[in-house]
């Protein structure tokens, strides 16, 4: 057995998800600039660690970096709901690095059950490092939903609003998805302004746009549902909007710097790769459709009419909100982040190639048959891209 005993341990809360296994990969890279020698040991937490086969790509993720990197990572079972096992999870690590949420796939049945479960999970995570002796800095995954995601400025489609850090949106006029995620930052935020100084670990949180980016093994967070689908010809047509996109690996690397960078603690940092979108989702396709028709592939870059699009929002919560975001684009200040980090961003061209290369190569998408489509059914299975793109926007960290 290695010996591990100067390295700093890091709990990486939801170690299957998209961001946390890109979270995992860095933090076991990571190496002293002068030595040579690893920096961290990682302890991830799973809702059932004893399943060897459901996380076997994850060890094998790790496996794949050689090295002693299979040797410092452990799981550990704790769930957002309950409040057992967190103690465990927490002790002897000197960083946290808060990523698990509830993920619902569409508009849930029960919203307050996805907002419970946010909350829940940041309840019990900060009440375990508060408790312990050992956390020094905790940083939590957050979104652009906590922001922007039922800012008034949509409803007015006023574009001029350049949101910054100091905003917040409204829960009671998002989905239950954003809403979970403000209202599980904003108890962030008040549990650690609440803790007695002696108890109080630094903080930072991250609030990320739409993640995509590369998979590293085959966990496609909700986001890649919009590079997924059209790769497998299921959606003929996309609605006019545009998505606020940054690199996963962007996004990992912010959560690694988090950690040690000085002057950041009680600060939320915006991670987008533009301060406002360059590329529709309309032109995100186009690029994949041009790498990929070549080669077989029969992705369509169709516009879906806007007008089935408000259609479709009356009979569809996922759309509604999509269709009032038809043609706006979002202005972000990013300078806080990229001054407190130092920080260059991957361009939205790559992550989208990026995302589509990985998701043949993990097999999340196969070569399909091609094949055609009327008028008719480009109109009724735009039905299917409307849901996709509002999952997609609604969800904006792919956890």
């Amino acid at each position: 057995m290695v010996e591990h005993s100067t390295l700093s341990r890091v709990l990486v809360t939801g170690a299957n998800g998209f961001i946390a296994s890109h979270v995992i990969q860095q933090l076991l890279l990571a190496s002293d600039g002068v030595t040579g020698e690893p920096l961290y040991l990682v302890r991830g937490t799973v809702r059932d660690a004893g399943s060897e086969q459901k996380y076997k790509a994850l060890r094998e993720m790790v496996a794949k970096l050689g090295g002693t990197a299979a040797d410092r990572l452990e799981l550990v079972s704790a769930d957002l709901l309950k409040e057992d096992g967190w103690d465990s999870a927490v002790r002897g690590c000197r960083y946290v690095e808060h990523i698990a949420s509830p993920l619902p796939l569409g508009s849930p049945k029960n919203p307050a059950q996805v907002i419970k479960a946010a909350v829940s999970g940041v309840e019990h995570v900060f009440a375990a490092a508060a408790r312990s002796d050992d956390v020094e800095r905790l940083v939590m995954t957050s979104s652009t939903a906590a922001l922007s995601g039922g800012h008034p400025s949509f409803a007015h489609k006023d574009e001029s609003h350049v949101f910054t850090e100091e905003d917040w949106t409204d829960p009671d006029i998002s989905p239950p998805y954003p809403a979970s995620k403000i209202l599980a930052e904003r108890r962030a935020w008040e549990l650690w302004n609440s803790l007695p100084e002696e108890e109080r670990f630094e903080l930072v949180v991250i609030n990320p746009s739409v993640v995509l980016g590369p998979l590293i093994m085959n966990n496609p967070g909700a986001s890649l549902a919009v590079i997924i689908e059209p790769m497998k010809n299921s959606v003929p047509a996309y609605p006019n909007v545009y998505f606020d996109i940054v690199d996963v690996r962007d996004v990992a690397k912010l959560h690694i710097l988090s950690l040690t960078r000085a002057g950041v603690s009680g600060h939320r940092f915006l991670a987008c790769s533009e301060e406002r979108a360059s590329l529709s989702l309309l032109d995100g396709i186009k690029l994949i459709e041009n790498r990929y028709n070549p080669r077989g592939f029969n992705i369509k870059s169709r516009a879906l009419p806007d007008f089935l699009v408000r259609l479709l929002a009356y009979v569809s919560s996922d759309v509604d909100l999509l269709a009032r975001l038809l043609g706006m684009r979002c202005h972000y200040d990013l300078s806080k982040t990229v001054n407190a980090f130092d920080f260059e961003y991957i361009p939205p061209k790559e992550s989208y190639l990026a995302a589509a290369e990985s998701c043949l190569e993990f097999g999340a998408v196969t070569q399909p048959s091609t094949s055609h489509v009327s008028i008719g059914g480009v109109l009724l299975l735009g039905a299917l891209s409307c849901v996709i793109a509002a999952r997609a926007w609604y969800y904006a960290t792919a956890l």
